[in-house]
């Protein structure tokens, strides 16, 4: 199930949040756009969205490819290792 619609159908079950969803939607496209466009040709399977993936998307989302970045140029360097 795509997160949106996750989120969505979590906001909807309560009368106050259906009322703020528009909202809450809106801030979590907003945060996950880059995201949307950069991680489906990595190696990463979950997110998880915290108050500083809100406040900076661009930061968080810097930093994960970094990550990514070098976790696979280590395995990379590790499989190109000769084997004894």
């Amino acid at each position: 199930m795509p997160l949106l619609s996750l989120v969505s159908s979590v906001l909807l079950s309560s009368p106050l949040l259906r009322v703020l969803s528009p909202l809450y939607q809106q801030v979590l496209d907003s945060a996950l756009r880059e995201f949307k466009f950069e991680l489906p040709g990595t190696a990463t399977t979950s997110l998880h969205v915290d108050a500083n993936h809100i406040r900076d998307p661009r930061s968080t989302l810097e930093n994960l490819l970094a990550k990514l970045s070098s976790s696979s140029t280590t395995s990379e360097s590790q499989s190109d290792a000769p084997t004894r």
